[in-house]
């Protein structure tokens, strides 16, 4: 409640004229919890238990994220009304931190709930080296191999391996491997090249970008001559031919 009264120089003094109650504006409370989860690789839902305000004027959430362990933070959204979002964190990154509070019409802002750490799904390193003889005669088997790769989060479960034989213009997958980081193949007739290219596969589906090998050349065997010609041999000839 306030009052005032005015004075004048003679220091009299007129009645008070006093306000009605007022109640001051309070913040809203902070969310309860706040709850994480990756629905799939590098998106995450992000949910949290709805504020109340004592004035009845809660009028929604910001939200902010963490990369480096709670170190920075950078805003996900300013405002929302609703009590869950989704996020979708870049490729590269370990984990991911997330806080919500709530604010009300007058611009007070309740204090942080902040998540525990979760764990950022990553695709697997792209193979360091693609390799196959760089002249592969016709209908011989050949063998390619790779370097392995690995994953960040230890779940790496193959590689899909592709063949092209216009150098890579348009290519066709030959093979689905697990743990073997090797291939066997037979080149066949009427190409002049082959190359292959190879990619990790983790079990969440992300792959790494592929590793391709350069061109090696197909050797295709000599056509058979076609004809040959012999001459009539005298009787002469025949003879010696005979007496030998």
């Amino acid at each position: 409640i306030y009052r005032v009264r005015a004075f004048d120089t003679e220091g009299l003094y007129s009645s008070w004229t006093t306000s009605a109650a007022s109640t001051p504006n309070r913040p809203p409370t902070a969310p309860g919890s706040i709850t994480v989860s990756e629905s799939s690789p590098q998106n995450f839902s992000v949910s949290w238990t709805a504020s109340t305000d004592p004035d009845g004027n809660l009028a929604g959430y910001k939200v902010e994220r963490s990369l480096n362990g709670g170190s920075a933070w950078s805003t996900v959204t300013n405002s929302t009304s609703k009590t869950s979002l989704t996020d979708k964190v870049a490729a590269g990154t370990a984990s991911v931190i997330y806080r919500v509070r709530a604010f009300d019409t007058d611009g007070l802002y309740s204090g942080w709930t902040t998540s525990e750490p979760s764990a950022v799904s990553n695709a697997p390193t792209v193979p360091a080296a693609i390799t196959l003889p760089p002249l592969i005669n016709v209908g011989e088997s050949f063998s390619v191999t790779w370097a392995a790769s690995s994953d960040p989060d230890g779940n790496l479960t193959g590689y899909q391996v592709e063949r092209s034989y216009n150098r890579g213009n348009t290519w066709t997958s030959v093979a689905e491997l697990t743990a073997e980081t090797s291939f066997s193949d037979i080149a066949p007739e009427g190409n002049a090249t082959v190359m292959f290219r190879v990619r990790a596969v983790d079990a969440t589906g992300l792959q790494s970008a592929w590793k391709t090998s350069v061109a090696s050349t197909i050797n295709t065997a000599p056509e058979a001559p076609a004809a040959v010609a012999t001459a009539a041999l005298s009787e002469g000839a025949k003879q010696t031919c005979a007496a030998r």
